[in-house]
């Protein structure tokens, strides 16, 4: 039986039974498994310099993680069959993508996007409205942008997520995207980076909240990686934040850092409370006005942590065993849910 963790009076109990299996087993090594990376250049519109200082950044990195990179600016890779046989697709700067597509290979790579892992960088989100269902899943595109040294800020949304890279924050030169909307609202999408409009003079289209990194898990288990960076070859070849930022993106992509399967037992309206898990990380976001408590303990009886507050709030519970299971009560003034994820 789980422990009962002592809850304050007076408000709505909502109990989750939470287990933490990964799909598959965590590396037990150093060396990363072996996998496939396709690298696509091509472009429909404006055919950035940097494409090939990309290239040259993925050869190394294949080599250091020990992944077979295919690089292509043919769409004819884009078929069911021939994408099977990778687990990351690279968008290295693929203008107005939805112009150089056919209806087939638009179908072919939308279904890969859907399970398996996607980086894309800078000029992969200029679609110029020729792929709307592209568009989507991207979770934006651009509307317009500028050039300067700027700083970007990790985004505490993002914080701890194994594609935010290790590095808080980093000031360099770059051709700043603004999007036609925020991501931030899109669905399933998580900002790691955003872009600090005050660190410049006028190097960019003001946004005000401006994500510049984000990720995106798909309801079916794909995994979205965009970054606004990849204009000037020093993105590939000298800036530390984005070089880190970016083998990161490949491991959390590729899967090598395991997903978690949720499944939902029964839902109440839960429009206050909202449950993400990635790798070990468990975070629970309270968007309610009144006083909140969650706490997070282990079938035998530990109580791991408790926290409580008044409202909106963002907690994390980081480092969980991925082979235990956890019971998390949670009271809030509003809704919540019961789901269990395995």
């Amino acid at each position: 039986m789980s422990k009962r963790i002592q809850i304050p009076s007076g408000t709505a109990l909502g109990i989750l039974g939470i287990s933490l299996a990964l799909l598959g087993a965590l590396p037990t090594g150093t060396q990363a498994a072996k996998f496939k990376v396709l690298d696509f250049w091509g472009v429909g519109g404006y055919a950035h310099t940097s494409r090939t200082t990309a290239n040259t950044y993925l050869d190394t990195l294949g080599k250091t993680m020990d992944f077979e990179l295919t690089k292509t600016e043919d769409v004819k890779a884009f078929t069911t069959e021939n994408l099977a046989q990778y687990k990351v697709v690279v968008l290295n700067n693929s203008t107005e993508l939805g112009k150089i597509l056919d209806t087939t290979q638009r179908s072919a790579l939308m279904a890969f996007m859907k399970v398996k892992g996607v980086i894309a960088w800078h000029a992969s989100g200029d679609v110029k409205g020729t792929w709307p269902e592209y568009t989507t899943y991207l979770g934006s595109e651009l509307s317009s942008h500028g050039a300067g040294i700027a700083t970007v800020r990790r985004d505490p949304a993002g914080a701890g997520h194994p594609a935010a890279g290790s590095l808080d924050t980093g000031r360099f030169d770059e051709e700043w995207y603004a999007y036609k909307t925020n991501p931030r609202l899109a669905p399933n999408v998580t900002v790691l980076y955003t872009l600090d409009e005050s660190s410049c003079n006028n190097c960019t289209p003001a946004m005000g909240d401006h994500p510049i990194v984000w990720v995106r898990d798909t309801p079916t288990g794909g995994r979205l990686f965009y970054s606004g960076m990849g204009h000037m070859d020093a993105i590939f070849q000298k800036v530390a934040l984005t070089r880190a930022l970016y083998k990161q993106a490949m491991d959390w992509t590729a899967g090598t850092t395991a997903p978690i399967r949720q499944t939902v037992l029964s839902r109440k309206s839960a429009e206050d409370m909202t449950i993400r898990t990635f790798g070990s990380r468990l975070e629970v976001d309270l968007t309610g006005g009144g006083d909140h408590f969650l706490g997070i303990g282990t079938l035998d009886g530990r109580v791991i942590a408790e926290r409580s507050g008044h409202g909106p709030m963002h907690y994390a519970f980081p480092d969980l065993d991925p082979a235990a299971v956890y019971t998390l009560t949670a009271t809030t003034q509003g809704g919540h849910s019961v789901r269990l994820v395995r």
